[in-house]
């Protein structure tokens, strides 16, 4: 999920130097991790009402 965060902080951050074949590569073999984050958020929200 580390990658996902070093991610985020180049879209935040510094997005004019995007490599699009890069966030490509991510979407493509990375939704796992994705989908990883998604579940750890949605129970940090629900734990924390």
């Amino acid at each position: 999920m580390s990658d996902l965060a070093g991610l985020r902080n180049v879209l935040v951050h510094i997005y004019w130097r995007l490599d699009l074949d890069e966030i490509y590569n991510v979407l493509q073999n990375d939704l796992g991790a994705l989908k990883e984050f998604e579940k750890t958020i949605k129970e940090l929200l629900l734990n924390s009402e």
